[in-house]
């Protein structure tokens, strides 16, 4: 994913700060049982080695380790989307250019291959995120392709509600699509909303009754000039929010009942230089929050949301290592951002009395033992 790798010093580094953080990185909490279960499961993808890490979710917000499952190719796993019925998950995986399909053990939390395992995405397609539609009928995948030069496309997929199986039922392709990226369905699963990072634009796109894709809008990702998009979220009042890496900023843009964005205005996450990889969002004693993972300083900001207008509170560090993928639980207390140079998890409280502030809790290496080449990218839970 073109991130720096960290070297044998930063890794020790990483276990100093995790050890300091209250104490614990969760390897000595209570085992596992009938009297002390888990509230749900959370999945990391490690791109290094390909593979998923599985963990258990506490009552508390704590991250127990549990399995490594494989996802394919090496330098592959990326993006990871969980069903609305929490039965089954899917890994897109860029190192050889499929997705990978998973059923959930609701027992454990353990990964089952579903029908051969995975679906192929087409040569060179270089699959990056998943989302799939509220009802759980459609998954989407962008493929950001060989390069900036304008091969990227958009794999629509059919979900099976009985086997969870996906199949493949349009790859879309537009000549405004050159590196799609990030991706959001809507709520209410009329809609996609696309962040590309080789055009500069966010694109709108309906989704039709037998689930294929049809291009509404592509609007630049700056309102009025291309930016370099990363990740994108949306929210339940249509609002849809994309970070941008190049500028520092959160974009947002308001959706109308045809699905096109109209872009409302920039918001900086801090120093421009933060470049901003990741976003999410969160709902806590009745307001609404964003994070953003900023890559090359080691933070997150967190804002406050008012119908679309954004009000940036402050940072929290990340505990070194390159921020990439992140997700708020079910109940918006706990945030989780994956740290990929540094191979770890971090866990934050959320604080809604704070303005939704983030206070770092502690932090477990994404794999154990602990694997510096992991390289782990995007994460997702139940719920």
């Amino acid at each position: 994913m073109g991130l720096a790798r960290l070297g044998a010093f930063g890794l020790m580094s990483a276990l100093a700060v995790a050890l300091v953080l209250d104490g614990c990185t969760r390897r000595g909490a209570p085992p596992l049982t009938e009297a002390n279960p888990p509230v749900g499961y959370v999945y990391v993808t490690n791109n290094g080695d390909g593979t998923i890490s599985a963990f258990s979710r506490m009552a508390d917000g704590g991250l127990i380790f549990q399995r490594l499952t494989k996802a394919g190719a090496v330098d592959g796993p990326t993006g990871v989307a969980i069903h609305p019925s929490n039965r089954y998950l899917y890994v897109a995986n860029e190192g050889n250019n499929r997705v990978y399909q998973f059923r959930i053990r609701r027992r454990n939390g353990a990964l089952m291959p579903i029908e051969g395992g995975s679906v192929a995405t087409g040569p060179a397609s270089r699959p990056q995120h998943i989302a799939i539609v509220p009802d759980g009928r459609f998954a989407y995948v962008t493929n950001a392709g060989p390069g900036k030069g304008g091969a990227g496309s958009i794999s629509a997929f059919t979900i099976d509600a009985s086997t969870g199986a996906l199949g493949l039922l349009q790859t879309f392709r537009d000549s405004g699509l050159k590196q799609p990226f990030g991706i959001v369905a809507a709520p209410g699963g009329r809609f996609v909303y696309v962040s590309d990072r080789g055009a500069g634009a966010i694109l709108s796109l309906a989704v039709q009754s037998d689930g294929t894709l049809k291009l509404q809008a592509n609007v630049p990702s700056l309102g009025t000039k291309a930016g370099e998009p990363q990740m994108i979220a949306g929210d339940n009042a249509g609002f849809v929010y994309a970070v941008d890496g190049h500028d520092g900023v959160v974009a947002v843009f308001k959706a109308g009942a045809d699905g096109k964005l109209e872009f409302q205005k920039s918001y900086a996450v801090g120093v421009s230089t933060a470049e901003p990889m990741a976003i999410t969002l969160a709902e806590a004693g009745g307001r609404e929050f964003a994070y953003t993972g900023n890559r090359s300083i080691d933070t997150v900001s967190y804002f406050m949301i008012q119908h679309g207008v954004m009000t940036l509170v402050g940072q929290s560090p990340t505990g070194l290592g390159g921020p990439s993928g992140m997700v708020v639980d079910p109940s918006g207390r706990y945030l989780y951002v994956v740290n990929r140079d540094a191979a770890t998890v971090a866990q934050f409280n959320i604080v809604p009395s704070r303005n939704g502030a983030a206070m770092l809790n502690a932090t477990i290496f994404s794999e154990d033992p602990a694997n510096e080449s992991s390289h782990p990218l995007y994460i997702a839970m139940t719920h």
